[in-house]
């Protein structure tokens, strides 16, 4: 036996049950459903165009100091409609939730397949 510690009880190996919570001796057998890839591959296709969306908003911010400028001007001073503007005017095709404070600006895009949520990109860009 080994001590961890005065004052702690003794430590065992045996004493502990397996991560799973069985002991070595004991089975478990899992069933598992049948696969069907259909939602997940829709997933993957509504979410392109959303990476496409902030591909566009990535890059205006990079190669414009002009409009990151008046993006971070504008959410600092709460000015909620024009940062919502200035993002729609880039071209999207999705139209994100804004959210912004004095470290940065979040951007969350919801995609839906029919009526069900099926995929989601969360942005966050810090400027402090």
């Amino acid at each position: 036996m080994f001590r961890r510690s005065r004052y702690l009880p003794p430590f065992h190996p045996t004493y502990y049950p397996s991560p799973y919570g069985l002991l070595p001796w004991q089975s478990f057998h899992r069933q598992f459903l049948d696969v069907d890839p259909h939602l997940f591959v829709e997933s993957a296709k509504v979410t392109k165009p959303i990476l496409s969306d902030v591909q566009k908003i990535l890059d205006r911010i990079e190669t414009s100091n002009d409009f990151s400028k008046k993006l971070m001007d504008a959410a600092q001073k709460s000015k909620m409609d024009e940062v919502n503007k200035m993002i729609t005017n880039i071209g999207l095709k999705t139209i994100p939730r804004i959210e912004f404070n004095p470290e940065g600006l979040k951007l969350y895009f919801l995609g839906k397949s029919g009526e069900a949520d099926c995929c989601r990109v969360n942005i966050v860009l810090r400027w402090r």
